[in-house]
Parts: structure tokens; C-alpha cells; sequence
């Protein structure tokens, strides 16, 4: 499928423009990562690079939203009108497949049942008489039962079973100085030291 197809919105010269920038963005962006700060001077620079850097792709942004955003109004108008219809179809399908499963699921309690007390009685040198249900077959379809835990009080859940919680790590090495003092280890944590440049 061709770019015409995907996005006829959008005039064939913009779109050839856009290829344009995007290529010359590119090679630029290739050049500046070999430009490093040095002293105070190639720092300003940076600076001024940066700033101008953000209201381009700022600029960029806008002239994106000005296409995207109709398109997602477009969308989500579609979506609305579909949503009912599609909600319903979805609520038909997931009882039926839930009618199969508690079929299955109860037709496979009888046979551990019956099976359990076969076993029982020839333990006790009765030969049993009632039938072993036969298992559920529906061509075509694949029945599985699991058990899918739910948290009911995560106070109770043992420490072996929790997360990491990286926000309660963070506060735990508030002292930490990023020149002069360095976050005391813990087990399991590896400190990476990240920096944010804002230029205004």
C-alpha cells in the first residue's frame, strides 16, 4: 500500500516536504552527536541549539495536530457508533463461551467425583458399578480451567510475592548527593545517575 492510500489527507507536495525535513533533520541530527561541550562558551551554545530545537519541533507539533486532531475526532465519532453494536455481539459470545465452561467444568467435578469413589471401592475389593462420565468434546474448541489469583489484602501477602517499588526506593536514598555522596547499596538496586537539561 502506497503513502497516497495510507494518507490521502494530506497533499501530496506536504507530504513530499515532510520526507524532506525528516531527511534533513536526520543529517543534521547525525552531525550534532558529535558536538561536545567543552567550556562555558560551546555550553551557551548548546544552550541556544536546544532552545531552537524545542520551538521547531514545538512548531512541528502544532502543524501535526492540526491534521491528527480532526482524524481523531473522526475516529472517535466511528468508534461511538460502532461501540453498541460490537458491545452486544462481545456479551453474546463471552455466555456462550461461559455456558461451555461451567458445562465442562461441572461435568469434570462429576468425573473426579466418580472416579474418587471407583477408586474406593476397589480399594475395598468392590467392583464399581456407576458410569465415568465421558469429558466434554465440542469440535473445534479448546476448554481450559486455571486458578488466576485476586488481591484481597496485600498486608497478608507474603514478601517473596511482592513488587519492587521503584517510588519507595527513590525516598529511601533522599540523602543521597549527586557530587559528593553516593546512595548507600541495596540488594538487588543498581544506582544509574540520569541527567535533564531544560533550555528555556
Amino acid at each position: 500500500m502506497s503513502r497516497d492510500d495510507v494518507i490521502p489527507w494530506i497533499p501530496a507536495n506536504d507530504r513530499t516536504t515532510l520526507v524532506q525535513d525528516g531527511a534533513q533533520w536526520a543529517a543534521l541530527a547525525s552531525q550534532v552527536l558529535a558536538f561536545r561541550v567543552v567550556d562555558d562558551a560551546t555550553a551557551a551554545h548548546a544552550h541556544d541549539m536546544a532552545k531552537r530545537a524545542r520551538e521547531a519541533h514545538r512548531a512541528l507539533e502544532e502543524k501535526r495536530k492540526t491534521i491528527t486532531t480532526p482524524l481523531l475526532a473522526a475516529k472517535n465519532a466511528t468508534d461511538a457508533l460502532f461501540k453498541p453494536a460490537a458491545t452486544a455481539i462481545l456479551e453474546i459470545k463471552t455466555h456462550y463461551e461461559q455456558e461451555i465452561a461451567r458445562y465442562d467444568l461441572a461435568r469434570e467435578r462429576e468425573r473426579a467425583r466418580v472416579l474418587a469413589e471407583s477408586a474406593a471401592q476397589i480399594a475395598r475389593n468392590v467392583v464399581p458399578t456407576e458410569p465415568i462420565p465421558a469429558p466434554v468434546v465440542v469440535e473445534n474448541t479448546t476448554i481450559r480451567h486455571r486458578w488466576e489469583p485476586e488481591i484481597v489484602d496485600p498486608e497478608l501477602v507474603p514478601r517473596e510475592y511482592w513488587s519492587p517499588d521503584l517510588q519507595k526506593i527513590r525516598e529511601a536514598v533522599w540523602y543521597a548527593d549527586t557530587m559528593h555522596k553516593e546512595p548507600r547499596p541495596i540488594p538487588g538496586v543498581r544506582f544509574v545517575l540520569k541527567s535533564t537539561v531544560t533550555a528555556r
